[in-house]
């Protein structure tokens, strides 16, 4: 998530809101492609679908999938046109708003990214306080405070990380 921050706060000044969202939806498609790659192969041989059908299917669901990176990308790029730099802040919470919107509204709540934290027993046990949005709220929150440091060195964004880090470290503590 740090790398695509980064991409969509230098350039939201000067670009537009269809290239964060092809930024987002491209990473969505990498994402979600390597995530849910395998749902072809079974609707090819639980679903008796033709290969190529349930390959396009898969695409599609991909493709639907992205949609929402994409979305994600154009508000972190409105909220840093708007406020600045301290606008990345915000991006926390508008990518646990639109996982939340694709696990209870859409009924897609597979892949968070909370649940790449499955393996990290200090931080997976938030999970019983926080649910996997708080996991997902505390990656994308680490992740935004790596963007910010690398994007300005203004003395704000330096304590806003160093509060990430030491809630990490409560985190696991």
């Amino acid at each position: 998530m740090t790398p695509l921050l980064v991409a969509i706060s230098t350039s939201a000044a000067s670009s537009t809101w269809r290239r964060a969202f092809a930024l987002g939806a491209c990473s969505g498609i990498v994402g979600f492609g390597g995530v849910i790659y395998w749902i072809a192969g079974v609707m090819h041989r639980y679903g008796d679908l033709p290969f190529a059908l349930a390959t396009l299917i898969c695409a599609g669901l991909v493709g639907y999938l992205a949609i929402f990176f994409g979305l994600w990308a154009v508000l972190v790029r409105a909220s840093v046109r708007r406020l600045g730099a301290r606008g990345i802040w915000l991006a926390p919470l508008f990518w646990v708003a639109l996982e939340w919107a694709r696990g209870v509204i859409v009924g897609f709540p597979w892949a968070p990214i909370g649940s790449s934290q499955a393996t990290v027993i200090p931080v997976v046990q938030l999970a019983a306080v926080t649910g996997v949005y708080g996991l997902s709220a505390l990656v994308a929150l680490v992740s935004t405070a790596a963007a910010t440091l690398s994007l300005t060195r203004a003395r704000a964004h330096r304590a806003g990380a160093a509060c990430v880090a030491l809630l990490l470290i409560a985190v696991c503590a």
